[in-house]
């Protein structure tokens, strides 16, 4: 069984004018939201092999945060960053999961909406009908789809093929 965790980045600053997309920081509320949000992937045992993250600073940002909390948890996570996450950010990610998995059994993707929500739609044909639901009316910033697929191999993952395990969202909700 391959587990996926699809993040993503905690809330961005608007506050620099001019600033390009992609150089945008986290706010200070997307600070705590990340910070919230290691303690539940630590809680929950949630803990990735291999992590693949966009290079978009808000999205390095939240990796940074959530990191340490994994590593105190046993956890020793290869990390990827790959602007091609931030390129895809109005498509899907699904392709790129099957590429990039590589041999580990746990995969979280650091990424942008609307490609995470739509990736996560995409590939969930099971789960929790409430948290697949609240999941297709929304993926606000530092929430977390937790996927399970019964398959060996990440190229062998299918549209539909996934079970959705958890919807977490910072602010209470679905497994928060």
């Amino acid at each position: 069984m391959l587990r996926l965790y699809l993040l993503r980045h905690a809330k961005s600053s608007w506050k620099e004018k001019g600033l390009a997309d992609f150089d945008r920081p986290l706010a200070p509320r997307g600070r705590r939201a990340a910070e919230v949000l290691g303690q539940a992937l630590r809680a929950h045992t949630w803990l990735p092999r291999r992590i693949i993250c966009s290079s978009a600073v808000r999205t390095l940002q939240t990796l940074d945060l959530i990191l340490p909390t994994l590593v105190d948890a046993g956890a020793t996570p290869e990390v990827l960053r790959k602007r091609r996450l931030y390129d895809l950010m109005e498509e899907d990610y699904v392709d790129l999961i099957r590429e990039e998995g590589g041999e580990v059994a746990s995969l979280m993707l650091v990424g942008h909406n609307s490609a995470v929500q739509s990736s996560a739609l995409a590939l969930c044909g099971m789960g929790d009908p409430e948290a697949l639901a609240v999941m297709e009316a929304s993926f606000p910033t530092a929430a977390l789809a937790v996927i399970d697929f019964n398959v060996r191999r990440w190229s062998d993952i299918a549209e539909g093929s996934g079970a959705l395990a958890n919807f977490w969202m910072p602010r209470g909700g679905l497994g928060g």
